[in-house]
């Protein structure tokens, strides 16, 4: 008898039921197949069993939202925390996955299933780069839901990210980073050095360092504080404020700079582009001065954990496909560059700038 009741329970587990609610379930599909002329062969455990699955599943469709009101509790919860470029990134991503599947934007997010997801994103997004960012977004919003109970399970998780055969990343030379300097110091940019500075012996941010003001850097602990505000993923990091980058500084800053003075100048978007124009630096690719910082960082310092958390990086693997470009650079040119040793004509700090 006990063997028996263990085996009934062992049938049971999944469909969360006790034995008495078994057996009085059997006796009640008993009467609706006899109801509905069904044949009077009863099997109560495979019935029972069944039937129960199907209710719990039904509870749980119940229970669950539609896929596109999930993607609008997401962005919700995620907006505040994440700067404006982030969040139309992720607009663009759900928009173009509910366009291609309007009648799965109103399934529940529970019946999404790895099939369903990889069919999505290769119809709505027809790049690599594009796929991999739609691959990310989706297992976030799997992850969120998870969280929520509306799905039981990550389905991107079955799935493996595209491969995405990144192009090498363009960073200046020493030469160019003379001639930028150089420019960055003529009578109509000059206001515009120490978020040059920033931006190349700290890595940080065109748009990082626009939301900076003086009051966020402690320039006698040497470390910029950037806050959950200032970042592109939201995330607050210090970063920390070189000798050469320090020196730069304090030849720059304005005499009536307060704390609450923005870093930048007012147009800074237009100066920028014009301050890149006239020196020589076209076509510009985003971040080339991020992605000089890391390479001559890792060339200098050697060090790739210390780099990814001056990166405000969550792990190694960006450092390692999409910053990092060292061809060319030698340890005397490392040294240069941290000494802000570029040659004649960028007077103003250690070295020769």
């Amino acid at each position: 008898m006990k063997q028996t009741k263990r085996l009934l329970s062992s049938l049971l587990a999944p469909t969360g039921l006790e034995l008495e609610d078994a057996i009085r379930l059997t006796r009640n599909l008993s009467d609706v197949k006899a109801e509905n002329n069904c044949s009077p062969r009863l099997q109560p455990m495979k019935d029972t069993r069944i039937y129960a699955l199907g209710l719990r599943e039904l509870l749980a469709r119940e229970k669950s939202v539609s896929f596109r009101q999930a993607v609008a509790a997401y962005r919700e919860e995620r907006t505040p925390r994440c700067a404006e470029r982030t969040n139309r990134e992720r607009r663009q991503v759900f928009n173009r996955l509910m366009h291609v599947t309007p009648h799965g934007a109103d399934e529940p997010i529970r019946c999404w299933t790895a099939e369903q997801c990889r069919t999505s994103i290769r119809e709505a997004c027809p790049t690599a780069h594009g796929r991999s960012k739609a691959h990310r977004q989706l297992s976030a919003l799997f992850r969120f839901a998870l969280r929520q109970g509306w799905c039981d399970e990550n389905p991107m998780q079955r799935l493996l990210p595209e491969t995405v055969i990144e192009p090498e990343m363009a960073i200046l030379t020493l030469a160019q980073v003379r001639q930028l300097l150089s420019r960055t110091l003529t009578l109509g940019y000059r206001s515009c050095a120490p978020a040059v500075g920033l931006m190349l012996w700290a890595g940080i941010r065109p748009t990082e360092v626009a939301r900076l003001c003086w009051g966020d850097l402690d320039l006698n602990e040497g470390i910029a504080y950037l806050r959950a505000r200032h970042t592109k993923t939201g995330g607050p990091r210090p970063v920390t404020l070189q000798p050469v980058l320090l020196a730069w500084l304090r030849k720059h800053r304005a005499a009536a700079a307060e704390a609450g003075t923005p870093i930048t100048p007012p147009g800074w978007v237009r100066c920028w582009r014009d301050l890149r124009l006239e020196a020589g630096l076209y076509p510009w690719r985003p971040d080339t001065l991020r992605h000089t910082f890391a390479s001559f960082h890792l060339k200098k310092f050697r060090d790739l954990e210390l780099l990814r958390m001056e990166m405000g990086h969550t792990d190694l693997r960006q450092l390692r496909t999409r910053y990092l470009n060292m061809r060319g650079i030698t340890t005397r040119d490392a040294t240069a560059f941290w000494q802000g040793r570029f040659g004649e004509g960028v007077p103003g700090g250690p070295g020769d700038i």
